[in-house]
C-alpha cells in the first residue's frame, strides 16, 4: 500500500522537539535563565504565577537581543552560538543549539522585549499560535522573555505534569542550583506576585552557599582543589560529623553547567569510606573545568548529561578530591557531639526586612535550647546489669524477660519462648498509636524551642506538612526561610531525635500520594526516630512494657516498614529440634 510514509507537518515537528526540551515549566526557567548567562548579565529577575503554568517571566540586564536579530529568535535552530559544526567541539556556552525559544514558542504564548545599549530602540516580538509579530520598543537595555499559559495547545502534556507544589519545588530547585555556580550575579525569585528570594552577588561559592542553605551547612564544609594537565575540579564537601539521609545536597557542575551525574552519589560514598554509616550522605558541591574539545555535552535534548573523554578519570578526580579535603585539616568534633547538648546557632538572612523582637542587626539568634527530661522512678529506670537477669513481665504474670545482645527480649512462658525485636516492636507500638483513628494528638511541650536549620527547599517541604504534623502532636514555627522551631512533639514519641526526624522527612520522595499516605509516611518516620535502637540499654520498665505491648495480639507482628519483630518457640518445635519427635 502506497503513501504510508508521510512527512510530518512543521507544527507538529514542532512539538515535538519542545517535549524533548520542555519537560515542564522549570526547564523553561532553566533555558531562559542561561540564555540571560550568555548575555553577560549581572542581575535576573524571575517571576511566576501558578506554578509557571500561567505565566514566567525572566529579566536581564545583559546585552540584549538586537533590533535587527528579533524575528529570528523564534525559529528552530536559529543561534549565535555556533557557524559550523566543528564549534559544537569548543561549546562554553550554555546555549548552542537554537533550540529552546522556538521550543518554548510552539507550546506556549511567547513575548521578548529587548534593547540593545548601543541602540535607540529595541523591539517586541509577539509569538502565539505559530504567528509572529515586530514592533518598536524604547525601553530600558537588556531583555525580558515571558512564557504564557504553557501548555495551552497540548493538553496531553499537561496531564503528565507533577503538582503545581512539586512543579514549584522543580523551578526553586533550578534556580538555586543555578546561582550557587554563579556568585558573582544577583538572582531574584517572585512567586505569585510575592518576592521569595533575594540572592544578591557574592565574591564565593561558599556565601552563596551560605546565602541559600544557611549556616547549618556552609559551616561544615571544608573546601579545596586538584588541577591536572587535562582538567581540575574545587568545590566544597562536608565533613564526617555533618550527613544528610539523601542525596539532596549533592550538586556537579561542568564548566559552569549544572549536570546529572549518576555516580556521584557513589563517588563520594567511595571517598568517605567508612567515615559515614549506611543511609547517611554528604553534602558536596563540586566544578570540574575541562577543555570543551574533551567533553560532549549534546547528549541530553535539555542538557542535563554530558559525556566526558575518559569517565574514570573523572571519577578518581571526584575521589581523590575528597581525599584532599577530609586530609586537609583536623575534624573538629563539637563538645555538642559528646554531652547531647544543643549549641547555640546563628542564622543570617540577606536583605531581611522582618521585624522579629529576636532579629537584631539582621541576625536572628537561636538561644540554647534542650529537651524536657522526663524523670523516672528509680526502680523503673534502673538498668539491666551485664549479668542480665530475668525479671517478671509483670506481678500477675508467669512471664519473664531477658535482654539478649542488647537487640533482643526473651520472653519465657509455660508454652515455650518469644522472641522480640524490641527496635522493631517499638516502631509498630508507636506507629499503631499515631494511625489510629481514635488517637488524640497528646503534646508534649518543650521546655526551650527546639531550633532546626535546614535548607529553604527542605523547609519548603516541611511546611507543606505542617497540617499533618499538627494533626498528631507537633507544634511548628517557622522562623525564617531556611529555619524552624518544634515548641512540642507527641507525647508518645518524647525521645524524638528531632534532627535527624524533620532531615529524614524534609528530604523524603516526592510522588503523587493522598493524604492518608502521607501521614502514613510521617507515623512511620516518628516511630523510626523514637524507638529504641539495637544497643540501647533498655530500663527494666521499658523491656515490660514492650513486651507486654508487642505480645497482647493489638499489633500487626511486622515494624512498619514490614519486617518481622516476633518468633514463637514452642515446645514441639524444640522438640524436632533435637529430634524428640
Amino acid at each position: 500500500m502506497a503513501g504510508r510514509i508521510q512527512i510530518l507537518p512543521d507544527e507538529v515537528k514542532h512539538k515535538i522537539a519542545a517535549g524533548e526540551v520542555v519537560e515542564g515549566p522549570f526547564s523553561v526557567i532553566k533555558e531562559l535563565i542561561e540564555n540571560s548567562l550568555d548575555a553577560g548579565a549581572m542581575h535576573i529577575d524571575v517571576e511566576i504565577e501558578d506554578a509557571g503554568l500561567k505565566k514566567i517571566l525572566v529579566r536581564d540586564d545583559g546585552e540584549g537581543i538586537s533590533r535587527e536579530d528579533m524575528p529570528f529568535v523564534g525559529r528552530e535552530h536559529a543561534t549565535s552560538k555556533i557557524r559550523k559544526i566543528e564549534d559544537i567541539s569548543s561549546i562554553s556556552t550554555y546555549g548552542f543549539r537554537g533550540e529552546a525559544l522556538s521550543s518554548i514558542s510552539s507550546i506556549s504564548e511567547l513575548s521578548i522585549i529587548s534593547r540593545r545599549r548601543d541602540e535607540n530602540f529595541g523591539a517586541k516580538l509577539i509569538s502565539k499560535g505559530g504567528m509572529c509579530e515586530v514592533a518598536d520598543y524604547a525601553g530600558p537595555p537588556g531583555c525580558t522573555v515571558i512564557a504564557e499559559n504553557l501548555f495551552f495547545n497540548v493538553p496531553a502534556r499537561k496531564k503528565f505534569l507533577r503538582t503545581p507544589s512539586h512543579e514549584l519545588r522543580s523551578i526553586k530547585d533550578i534556580f538555586f542550583k543555578t546561582a550557587i555556580a554563579r556568585p558573582d550575579i544577583s538572582f531574584r525569585l517572585i512567586i505569585d506576585g510575592k518576592s521569595h528570594s533575594v540572592v544578591p552577588s557574592v565574591h564565593s561559592v561558599r556565601e552563596r552557599i551560605f546565602q541559600i542553605h544557611g549556616d547549618a551547612v556552609a559551616e561544615h564544609l571544608i573546601e579545596g582543589e586538584l588541577k591536572d594537565l587535562r582538567a581540575s575540579i574545587s568545590g566544597l564537601i562536608s565533613g564526617p560529623v555533618f550527613h544528610r539521609p539523601n542525596r539532596s545536597l549533592q550538586y556537579l557542575y561542568v564548566n559552569g553547567r549544572p549536570v546529572d551525574y549518576k555516580s556521584l552519589g557513589f563517588l563520594l560514598l567511595k571517598g568517605y569510606e567508612s567515615m559515614l554509616r549506611h543511609g547517611e550522605h554528604p553534602a558536596a558541591f563540586l566544578f570540574i573545568r575541562i577543555d570543551p574539545s574533551l567533553l560532549d555535552v549534546n547528549v541530553h535534548p535539555a542538557k542535563k548529561e554530558v559525556r566526558f573523554f575518559d569517565q574514570n578519570y573523572i571519577n578518581s578526580l571526584i575521589i581523590n578530591l575528597v581525599h584532599k579535603n577530609l586530609g586537609s585539616s583536623p575534624h573538629k568534633i563539637q563538645k555538642s557531639f559528646f554531652t547531647g547538648q544543643k549549641q547555640n546557632y546563628t542564622h543570617r538572612y540577606a536583605n531581611d526586612e522582618r521585624s522579629d523582637d529576636n532579629q537584631r542587626g539582621g541576625e536572628l539568634i537561636f538561644q540554647e535550647a534542650s529537651r524536657i527530661k522526663i524523670e523516672q522512678p528509680a526502680s523503673q529506670n534502673s538498668f539491666i546489669g551485664e549479668e542480665r537477669p530475668s525479671y517478671e513481665l509483670n506481678p500477675q504474670s508467669d512471664w519473664k524477660v531477658d535482654v539478649l545482645f542488647d537487640t533482643y527480649l526473651v520472653v519465657r512462658d509455660e508454652e515455650g519462648i518469644a522472641i522480640i525485636d524490641y527496635h522493631a516492636a517499638h516502631e509498630r507500638i508507636i506507629f499503631d498509636a499515631l494511625m489510629d483513628k481514635a488517637y488524640e494528638a497528646d503534646s508534649q511541650m518543650l521546655l526551650f524551642p527546639h531550633p532546626l536549620e535546614l535548607s529553604s527547599v527542605e523547609c519548603e517541604r516541611i511546611r507543606e506538612k505542617t497540617h499533618l504534623l499538627h494533626a498528631i502532636g507537633f507544634d511548628i514555627d517557622e522562623i525564617g526561610k531556611s529555619a524552624i522551631a518544634v515548641r512540642a512533639i507527641p507525647s508518645i514519641a518524647s525521645s524524638l531525635k528531632i534532627d535527624c526526624f524533620f532531615q529524614d522527612l524534609a528530604g523524603a520522595g516526592e510522588r503523587k500520594i493522598s493524604e492518608e499516605e502521607l501521614k502514613k509516611i510521617i507515623a512511620e518516620k516518628v516511630a523510626c526516630h523514637t524507638a529504641f535502637r539495637a544497643g540501647d540499654k533498655l530500663s527494666l520498665h521499658d523491656a515490660r512494657d514492650i513486651a507486654a505491648e508487642a505480645l497482647s495480639g493489638k499489633h500487626e507482628t511486622r515494624c512498619p516498614h514490614g519486617r518481622p519483630f516476633l518468633y514463637r518457640l514452642g515446645k514441639n518445635e524444640m522438640d524436632k529440634i533435637f529430634k524428640r519427635t
